[in-house]
């Protein structure tokens, strides 16, 4: 049997199981997709594997459109102030509550969270749903500040051992004659130094290295700690289902902290792919609540009101879209995650031991141990990091993709259910990059000649050697691409 065939074959009865998950018997445009997906499914074995990577796609297109389609008519007979008394019913028949869209409520799917979301013995849980991560990190900082109210004579002091850019910024903003914040270099370090109030933590960071974080040794460092830190905030986005909330929070219950808010985006490995909807979740835990720090519920209930007051809260749109069962999901997230971590975790082993346009290969898998070994995308650091260089390996990365007909994306690394590449320029100031790839869930033909294809440049020893063999490739210009014009 042809594996490639087969993997099709399997991606096609997802497919099929997730029109049905999203209420394909009610729905005729979800009754197609099941159809189609089926229709693949029992010909996979008997056409070309490219051939039916590319109906797969388009299959996955139609599913994603017909819950987009559904929740556009949820949405679009109410006004953003709507009419009062009048039922505002999403697609599984719950209602929603709200005189202005930016105060929408989302307790069936903060339901939906806390049925699939682990907690421990002594602690109290409550989660809250934003309309983006970036979003959820602001408002967590914020109401914090102004629940803990620091003053000159007790100021908050903030460690940060994360790396994502975006956050800095936030942090930035968050800064005042009583907080502050400082990035550490060393978490466990900073941790036992009792110097900090809170921390916030990304147990799988966003950096050029993908460093892991070595949750024994923290926990370690915590116990240590005179005095112990009394909020933890944790970024689980790059983790996902993986993070154990349960074993880490049964870690901490002997004192200090009081409170634990782990943060993600509920959009990159929450929708099976399909990027129904911009989400960030917020999921607040709390102990020994009486000791001054605010508690699970108040906490959650201050990120409510911000919530509404600043806009944040998932459009009636968005909120439509995830009214659908395998969102949120804790066992479809795991299937869905599960491949994603599996398949980069193949491509870092494939280009990490070659020597040549790489420096150093980041991921997880190469350094972490369980259960932060995973990762949905691979860093490569380029051996001769300029703007022009990363400009020219994308170039030729799209000339590939081009020539040999690939399902490979030049975008951002939301999703997951395709494979993407990217450079991103964190600080443009600096003229580096960060060149990565995210390989998607979905098996096939183009999940092996992506992996062949990155083996093979990987394995050129400069990049005057890969100029010389793609001459007729125009390097992309990322300086103009970032807004910055040519220097």
């Amino acid at each position: 049997m042809n594996t490639e065939s087969e993997e099709c074959r399997l991606e096609a009865q997802v497919l099929a199981e997730l029109a049905i998950a999203a209420g394909a018997e009610e729905y005729p445009p979800l009754t197609k997709v099941v159809d189609d997906a089926r229709a693949v499914a029992a010909g996979a074995l008997h056409q070309p594997p490219d051939v039916t990577e590319r109906e797969l796609d388009r299959i996955a297109v139609a599913l994603r459109r017909a819950i987009l389609r559904r929740a556009h008519e949820c949405a679009d007979e109410h006004f953003r102030s709507p009419e009062h008394g009048v039922a505002k019913v999403l697609p599984s028949g719950a209602l929603l509550h709200h005189s202005y869209e930016r105060g929408a409520t989302a307790e069936h799917l903060e339901e939906r969270i806390a049925r699939n979301a682990g907690t421990a013995a002594g602690w109290s849980s409550q989660h809250v749903v934003f309309s983006s991560a970036m979003g959820a990190m602001s408002a967590v900082l914020q109401c914090h500040r102004a629940m803990t109210q620091p003053t000159h004579d007790a100021p908050l002091r903030l460690g940060a051992w994360s790396s994502y850019f975006e956050t800095d910024m936030l942090l930035e903003l968050c800064r005042g004659e009583t907080t502050g914040w400082e990035s550490l270099g060393d978490l466990y370090g900073a941790t036992a130094s009792g110097r900090y109030q809170a921390l916030l933590v990304e147990p799988v960071r966003y950096d050029w290295d993908a460093s892991v974080m070595d949750i024994a040794a923290f926990v370690h460092a915590w116990r240590s700690a005179a005095p112990r830190p009394r909020t933890l905030i944790l970024d689980n986005t790059l983790a996902s289902f993986t993070w154990p909330t349960e074993r880490f929070l049964s870690a901490l219950p002997d004192g200090l902290p009081h409170l634990v808010v782990e943060v993600r985006s509920g959009l990159k490995l929450d929708q099976q792919g399909l990027e129904l909807a911009n989400a960030g979740v917020v999921s607040v835990y709390s102990c020994h609540e009486n000791a001054g720090t605010p508690s699970a519920g108040q906490f959650a209930n201050y990120l409510r009101t911000a919530r509404a007051l600043g806009g944040t809260a998932p459009s009636m749109d968005g909120l439509a879209a995830m009214d659908t069962a395998f969102v949120f999901d804790r066992s479809w997230t795991a299937r869905h995650a599960g491949q994603v971590f599996l398949h980069n975790q193949a491509l870092a082993e494939a280009v990490s031991g070659q020597d040549g346009l790489f420096s150093r290969i980041a991921h997880p898998s190469l350094h972490g141990s369980a259960p932060l070994r995973h990762g949905p995308f691979v860093v490569c650091r380029l051996a001769d990091d300029t703007i022009e260089n990363h400009g020219l390996l994308l170039a030729v990365i799209n000339e590939e993709v081009r020539r040999q007909r690939l399902l490979l994306t030049w975008g951002s690394s939301f999703g997951f259910r395709g494979h993407r590449y990217e450079t991103i320029l964190p600080r443009v100031s600096e003229r580096r990059g960060l060149f990565k790839v995210a390989m998607g869930s979905r098996g096939g033909p183009s999940l092996r000649a992506t992996l062949e294809t990155m083996c093979r440049l990987a394995a050129y020893p400069d990049f005057a050697a890969l100029r010389r063999d793609y001459p007729d490739v125009r390097p992309v210009d990322l300086m103009r691409m970032a807004g910055q014009g040519q220097e």
